[in-house]
């Protein structure tokens, strides 16, 4: 990683990473097989601004890489796997 600056803060700038939790009991997310998944938490960021007919989202799923940091910088690091 990068140790990043104020002036080397280039591209989409800082990302802070969100979380969003779902399927709290009785409301458990439930697989095919029948198991049950309670609670699930979701990571993600946002880039830019959603414009007002929202044709501009992207949904990116990279599980393999273990966190939900695609492009930006955390304070303190940066890293580019998009753009």
């Amino acid at each position: 990683m990068t140790k990043i600056t104020e002036n080397t803060n280039k591209g989409i700038g800082l990302v802070e990473t969100k979380y969003f939790t779902f399927a709290n009991p009785p409301d458990e997310f439930i697989l095919e097989s029948g198991e049950k998944l309670s609670p699930v938490t979701l990571a993600y960021e946002t880039h830019g601004t959603l414009n007002s007919d929202k044709s501009n989202a992207i949904l990116i799923l990279h599980a393999l890489s273990g966190n939900a940091h695609v492009a930006g910088f955390h304070e303190g690091t940066g890293s580019r796997l998009v753009g």
